[in-house]
């Protein structure tokens, strides 16, 4: 399975916030839990980060997510507004109480999200149901 990572990364943006923190990259790595190496390779554009590590680093930045992965509006994912919203695959598993297969196929489009699940997912990510929706039909492969 091919893994996710976040598509509108700006690592010129990401390396402003971190200088603009104070913090080195070993600091800042340290700070996250990540390596050295991911944090300078995302600074450099030679990779982007998965949407946990890229949490874990606008954490240790105290930076909303929003300010580096900019609102698709009606073409947005589920993972695009998960990855908007700042939460983990954990955070959206253990609100709609369900596995982490289950949540990693609904967000690959594989599988369905299911209408029950809608409102507790719009709730975790501070969004309208619609929007939800729209982004479950954008994400679905079939």
């Amino acid at each position: 399975m091919p893994r996710l990572h976040i598509s509108d990364f700006d690592a010129a943006q990401f390396r402003a916030l971190r200088v603009r923190s104070g913090m080195s990259i070993t600091e800042l790595a340290t700070k996250a839990k990540l390596s050295r190496g991911a944090v300078s390779k995302w600074e450099n554009g030679r990779s982007k980060p998965s949407p946990e590590n890229f949490i874990k680093v606008m954490q240790a930045l105290n930076v909303n997510p929003e300010i580096i992965v900019p609102d698709k509006g009606d073409i947005a994912t589920l993972f695009d507004l998960r990855a908007q919203a700042g939460l983990t695959r954990t955070q959206v598993e253990r609100a709609l109480n369900i596995s982490r297969s289950a949540w990693g196929d609904i967000e690959r489009g594989t599988a369905r999200l299911g209408d029950k699940r809608v409102p507790i997912l719009a709730a975790a990510l501070n969004v309208s149901e619609e929007r939800v929706r729209q982004a479950a039909k954008n994400t679905q492969k079939f």
